[in-house]
């Protein structure tokens, strides 16, 4: 059977949704033709479930084949080297976005950049991205770096950032636990 653009995007879809990647990577590979709606549930599917180097190598493939990734895209291949932690090549998709495709950067795209970050250990950097965000830094950004105070005990960046989203609000869960966890491990009494 010979497959076409749309059904094939459809399936790829619902392999990887469904957690089935290596029915979706045969599917993909057997469409004659691709596009970055072919490419896009592929890279999502790989990096919801862990394989974060086929991500880069899809969306190196991508690119070498013409295919002009879009938003989407980049929050998905952002989000699969975030756990695999090549900083130098996060830093480089990053960077195209804006320069290479004219496409700037969304607060899910600084979310993932800031995660990835976060992963290496680069706090200070990390920082400085989400002071430098052309838009206000939401909750999730602010608690994937109050999270990364958390785990390398960075006490004085950990209360700026509690600082930060106070500001904002505090309404969300996740950051609720971390700033409770951050309390007890660093007492307010103690400063």
């Amino acid at each position: 059977m010979v497959l076409d653009r749309i059904l094939g995007t459809a399936l790829i879809d619902m392999y990887a949704k469904c957690g089935c990647i290596e029915n979706a990577l045969k599917v993909f590979d057997e469409m004659t033709e691709r596009d970055v709606f072919a490419y896009t549930p592929m890279i999502s599917g790989l990096s919801n479930h862990g394989h974060s180097e086929k991500v880069i190598e899809l969306f190196d493939s991508m690119e070498n084949e013409g295919v002009r990734p879009n938003e989407v895209t980049f929050i998905c291949v952002l989000s699969a080297s975030s756990q695999m932690g090549p900083v130098d090549r996060g830093r480089q998709i990053f960077d195209s976005m804006s320069r290479v495709y004219g496409i700037q950067p969304r607060v899910e795209h600084y979310r993932a950049f800031v995660d990835l970050l976060n992963r290496a250990g680069l706090l200070e950097e990390a920082r400085r991205i989400v002071l430098e965000m052309p838009m206000e830094p939401d909750p999730y950004v602010l608690g994937a770096l109050l999270n990364a105070c958390r785990v390398h005990r960075e006490v004085e960046l950990g209360k700026e950032t509690v600082e930060s989203l106070v500001k904002l609000g505090i309404n969300h869960s996740g950051v609720l636990r971390i700033v409770k966890c951050l309390l007890v491990l660093f007492p307010l009494d103690e400063y």
